[in-house]
């Protein structure tokens, strides 16, 4: 089956701010050079960025598309969040059969995007979330770690697709907090451990290791 595909990135740092040398070259290093190794290599990315940074970004990778809306920090909590209204100086983010929502400092496994269409594939044509369970990466040791959250089809993770055919009532993935969107669709798929790395390193004051974090 073929399906139209976006993976959006938030990648918004003011030009001044410190954080915005180390993520942009994080994301440059590793994290786009796991999307650009995809063993499914059909799809579009969006990345939204301060216009300062947009012909940077543009340079890395033909599929890649910038866009900006309002200024939000990135380590905000994102809430609801109206992606539909974010018509980045003149681009509209697109009507994509799948979306999926990436943070720019977190590596996903080559066969990531093999996966979600795997999941899709087998629950079309109905609309799904697809959500991922990741191992924690502590940037500082290289070790992974079992999360002791866990992940369900009432809890969805932050490695995240949204699978719509219909796109008369078409709702952007970033329209959710992504622990709440089981609520808003009947069906969600959760991918065990081995697809996605959460990482862990001193610019994300959100993620750190917790007590019952498990080194593997």
């Amino acid at each position: 089956m073929i399906f139209s595909h976006a993976i959006i990135i938030r990648l918004f740092f003011e030009p001044e701010d410190p954080r915005a040398s180390w993520r942009l070259a994080f994301f440059e290093a590793m994290a786009l050079p796991c999307l650009q190794r995809q063993t499914c290599p059909d799809f579009e990315i969006w990345i939204r960025c301060h216009p300062a940074h947009r012909s940077r970004l543009e340079a890395l990778d033909p599929r890649i598309r910038t866009f900006r809306d309002q200024p939000r920090r990135e380590d905000a909590e994102i809430g609801l969040m109206a992606l539909a209204s974010l018509a980045g100086d003149g681009a509209d983010l697109p009507r994509v059969d799948i979306q999926t929502r990436h943070d720019s400092d977190d590596l996903v496994s080559r066969h990531y995007v093999a996966r979600i269409r795997k999941e899709v594939e087998k629950a079309a044509p109905g609309p799904l979330v697809v959500s991922f369970q990741p191992f924690k990466l502590d940037l500082a040791t290289l070790r992974r770690h079992r999360m002791a959250t866990r992940y369900h089809e009432r809890r969805c993770s932050m490695f995240l697709s949204l699978y719509q055919p219909d796109k008369s009532d078409y709702r952007y993935i970033y329209d959710y907090n992504h622990r709440l969107i089981w609520a808003a669709f009947s069906r969600v798929a959760t991918v065990p451990e081995g697809y996605c790395d959460l990482v862990i390193h001193g610019g994300n004051c959100h993620t750190k290791l917790e007590p019952r974090d498990e080194p593997i």
